[in-house]
């Protein structure tokens, strides 16, 4: 796989430019140390750079053909966190997040600053396994409805007892459910209280938490015009 080449423009360059400084992690020159630790980590850590820069690259793309400015700011400050962010990782799915969270920070209705910052990082403390949780219970019915599932028929009961029939492999629930209670993500301190139906197929995340899913997904541009 070859490394993609940076967007034609000069705005483009300074984003790509900005992906490079925020990805420079790894030490180029020193003693023998750091000369062990180069040779024993620097060609997988340049890999990631690599698949990275082509994402970027992917996204940069789309956003000038849709004329979205790319010469921000707020941009280029979102391209270099989320730089460095993409080298510590191996997921792709928290790679793709990534992606989202820098098209979004393009567009005119980007969120202010601090939830960017905050937003960009959630995605680094948390797995994909919190996001998959986070858009169950943005929309717990609407689930079961998009993967054909047949709504278990409860009258009373928890917010548990429909997600045991979800078909959503989740492992260590509790914690994911902690981790995105601590950070106002999501209500979850009635995960396993009985109540009736209508109050276990609620949606529980918050308004930050439905922010954060929207950041996380990609734009969907459709044809360019």
């Amino acid at each position: 796989m070859s490394l993609a080449g940076p967007p034609s423009s000069g705005a483009a360059d300074r984003a790509y430019a900005a992906a490079a400084v925020g990805a420079n992690l790894v030490p180029i020159v020193g003693g023998a140390a750091v000369e062990l630790v180069n040779s024993v980590f620097g060609p997988p850590l340049e890999r990631r750079r690599q698949v990275w820069f082509e994402e970027l690259a992917d996204a940069i793309q789309t956003l000038q053909a849709h004329d979205v400015p790319v010469d921000s700011d707020e941009f280029i400050s979102a391209v270099a966190t989320a730089s460095r962010i993409a080298l510590g990782t191996h997921l792709e799915e928290k790679l793709q997040m990534l992606k989202a969270a820098v098209t979004h920070a393009a567009l005119p209705d980007r969120p202010a600053d601090l939830l960017t910052t905050r937003f960009l990082r959630f995605v680094e403390e948390l797995d994909p396994e919190h996001f998959v949780m986070l858009a169950y219970l943005r929309d717990p019915a609407g689930h079961f409805e998009r993967h054909d599932i047949p709504k278990p028929n409860i009258t009373m009961g928890g917010p548990s007892a429909i997600f045991a029939e979800a078909r959503l492999d989740v492992p260590h629930v509790d914690i994911v459910l902690g981790d995105l209670g601590a950070r106002g993500l999501a209500d979850t301190g009635s995960w396993n209280t009985l109540m009736t139906a209508n109050g276990a197929w609620a949606a529980r995340t918050t308004q930050l938490g439905t922010e954060l899913i929207d950041f996380v997904t990609i734009v969907d541009f459709g044809d360019p015009a």
